[in-house]
């Protein structure tokens, strides 16, 4: 799509099928600073899948980019538009909230505390534009994604085990999402028809792989868990 496009009455959204609105950069545009913004990814939203998401869009680019302090892009993003924005009094809240979610370790160093219903429905939004940019189309059922950035903890053994597995299974498919702003935003994806599903494998700022899929209606991620000693045992013979 171009810069002059605009919505037309058939137009849906990239994640419910409604009528859409505007629409929606994929990964959300303030992730690229100036001079970083060739070609970006666009899709057509409905203002509750757009708008009502921007909070969300802005708290998950501090965690982004607090987390890659080894990008030079990155350093420079936080040094001139967030460093300066939570300065701005009407901002005051903010940058205390940031400052009570970044926690020490003893050994030194630290860690940011990442709120895990945003990062659920960041990754969400960017794995279903990027299908809709690619196939034209919404999938109906969920979503789930592992970040090398953050644990959950509420998944099993088995369900981690299969996402490390994801991208050497599927070795010989991957298929490169030519992205014009690598080193902000990179990913490759494969739809695998036997299972129903769409894999994609994103990469922010060289610094965070995030691994995404699509999960039909009626599953769940465990229903996708592989058996580690099966696996290994099937390795070796």
């Amino acid at each position: 799509m171009n810069v002059n496009s605009k919505i037309k009455p058939e137009d849906k959204c990239y994640w419910c099928g409604k009528q859409a609105v505007s629409f929606e950069h994929v990964p959300p545009q303030n992730l690229f600073p100036k001079g970083h913004r060739n070609e970006l990814i666009k899709v057509t939203a409905c203002k509750k899948h757009n708008q009502d998401l921007s909070k969300i869009d802005e708290r998950m680019r501090i965690n982004l980019i607090m987390l890659s302090h080894t990008s030079g892009v990155a350093r420079k993003l936080f040094n001139e538009k967030i460093l300066k924005g939570i300065q701005r009094e009407e901002s005051k809240g903010l940058g205390i909230d940031i400052v009570n979610n970044i926690l020490e370790k003893p050994e030194g160093g630290g860690y940011i505390r990442v709120n895990s219903t945003h990062s659920h429905i960041y990754f969400e939004k960017i794995i279903r534009g990027l299908y809709f940019n690619i196939y034209k189309k919404h999938f109906s059922g969920n979503t789930h994604h592992f970040w090398n950035g953050f644990n959950d903890l509420s998944l099993s053994a088995n369900a981690h085990f299969y996402y490390f597995e994801i991208e050497k299974k599927y070795s010989e498919n991957w298929v490169n999402g030519n992205c014009k702003n690598k080193e902000v935003f990179d990913y490759k994806y494969y739809y695998c028809d036997i299972e129903k599903q769409f894999f994609v494998i994103m990469d922010f700022y060289k610094t965070h792989k995030v691994i995404g899929i699509s999960i039909p209606e009626g599953k769940n991620i465990e229903n996708y868990g592989l058996d580690m000693e099966k696996y290994l045992n099937v390795k070796l013979e």
